[in-house]
């Protein structure tokens, strides 16, 4: 239920921030350079507003999901369980993904959702182990992606 209300809470910071962001969360590197919108580098694609095109992004990141998030959660949850070092593995989580062209504010509420993946990895590894507790941060966290990369897919073809 903790997992839960911390989710709920991340998203309704997360749409509340995500209606209009000061000037300054909205710095991005590409931003920086272009004097543009920031944009996400890996999921242009969709923006191109071609269906076939947004298909098959969506088709090869399904695939590619799974090894993406265990590559991150090895990087930044595995054995990870001290409080401040869960912070700060969190904080480094969400910061890396600017690399990718996103604005600030998307990478302060990544930090948010790298910290409740380690809250999951956390709970499994107290009962089960390192290797499990890996498994099921590794599914969350895939799940997460999946979610968003469909949702995202899906407005474009149909609005």
């Amino acid at each position: 239920m903790g997992s839960f209300i911390s989710y709920f809470c991340f998203v309704s910071v997360g749409v509340i921030i995500s209606l209009n962001p000061p000037l300054w969360l909205k710095f991005s590197w590409i931003s920086f350079i272009s004097g543009g919108q920031a944009q996400n580098l890996v999921t242009s694609p969709m923006t191109s507003g071609y269906v076939p095109l947004v298909i098959l992004f969506w088709v090869l990141m399904t695939f590619s999901l799974p090894y993406l998030a265990k590559m991150e959660e090895i990087m930044f949850r595995e054995g990870v369980i001290d409080l401040g070092d869960r912070i700060k593995k969190s904080i480094i989580f969400g910061m890396v993904h600017m690399v990718m062209g996103i604005p600030l504010f998307v990478a302060m509420l990544l930090c948010i959702t790298g910290f409740i993946f380690s809250i999951r990895y956390c709970k499994v590894y107290r009962v089960l182990g390192s290797e499990e507790a890996l498994l099921a941060s590794t599914s969350l966290h895939m799940k997460y992606n999946f979610i968003l990369i469909t949702i995202g897919c899906l407005l474009v073809i149909f609005l």
